[in-house]
C-alpha cells in the first residue's frame, strides 16, 4: 500500500467508527426517551425535555470557541502560523482515560 492509500483507509475507518458511534448513541437516546415516557408519563417527560434543551443551549453558549485546540496567530508583520493554545492544550478526563 502506498502512503496516501493507507491515509485514506485510516480516514475511512475513523469516519465509520464516528458514524457508528453517532448512530448507536442516537438509537440509545431514542430508546431511553421511550422508556422514560412509559415510566414517568407525559408531564414529567415534558419537564425533562425542556430542562434538557435549556442545558444544551447554555452548554453550547458556554463552549463558544473553547473547543479549539489550535489557534491561528497573526504577527505584527502580517505572517500567520498555527500554534497550540497553552490554555486549551490540557487533556480532558476522557482523553486521559483513552490514552
Amino acid at each position: 500500500m502506498t502512503d496516501s492509500s493507507s491515509h485514506e483507509v485510516k480516514i475511512a475507518r475513523d469516519a465509520t467508527i464516528t458514524f457508528s458511534g453517532h448512530f448507536v448513541g442516537n438509537a440509545l437516546r431514542y430508546l431511553f426517551n421511550l422508556l422514560l415516557a412509559r415510566v414517568l408519563g407525559v408531564e414529567l417527560v415534558c419537564t425533562y425535555s425542556i430542562s434538557n434543551s435549556v442545558v444544551q443551549v447554555f452548554t453550547g453558549i458556554g463552549r463558544l470557541g473553547l473547543d479549539l485546540s489550535q489557534v491561528v496567530v497573526q504577527t505584527d508583520n502580517g505572517t500567520e502560523y498555527v500554534s497550540n493554545s497553552p490554555y486549551l492544550s490540557k487533556k480532558s478526563a476522557f482523553e486521559k482515560v483513552i490514552d
